[in-house]
């Protein structure tokens, strides 16, 4: 009677231990499938992590001020962007487009204000600063980079 005792005690023992590690192998391979997924979603993110702002077309339909902000119901703005940025705001930045002395069209760059400042070469926008700005010019907004395309062939 002890040894039967003792057999179903070890089978009892070594069940528990299988199924331990059955449970423990699922939840090592949810973890590895985890982080794969959270790499490559990082991955895409990344590499798709700048935004081409199209502002070509002639002076008459993008003239004047283009108010660049986060995307919102209600956001009564021309360039919204829709995005996960926390460091965005509803008004981040404005390009005005108007015509130089020349008549080419003129491109110029503001900060909203925003909370966190408008960047162009990683310098950082003063309060009332404005930068012309020209055809592939890479600028900040947040952690949002943004690449603005014209379709200026003469620059």
């Amino acid at each position: 009677q002890d040894m039967k005792d003792f057999i179903k005690s070890v089978a009892a023992t070594v069940v528990g231990i299988v199924a331990f590690l059955a449970i423990a192998g699922i939840f090592a391979v949810m973890s590895i499938i985890g982080m794969v997924a959270s790499t490559e979603a990082t991955r895409n993110v990344s590499d798709n992590s700048v935004l081409v702002l199209n502002l070509s077309g002639n002076v008459e339909e993008q003239g004047g001020d283009n108010i660049i902000g986060k995307y919102a119901k209600g956001n009564d703005i021309q360039c919204p962007i829709e995005s996960c940025d926390p460091s965005l705001d509803l008004h981040h930045c404005k390009i005005n487009v108007s015509r130089d002395k020349k008549g080419r069209i003129k491109y110029t760059l503001s900060d909203g204000p925003s909370n966190t400042g408008t960047f162009v070469d990683n310098t950082i926008l003063g309060d009332r600063e404005r930068r012309v700005i020209h055809d592939g010019t890479l600028f900040t907004l947040g952690a949002t980079s943004v690449l603005l395309y014209t379709g200026d062939d003469d620059e």
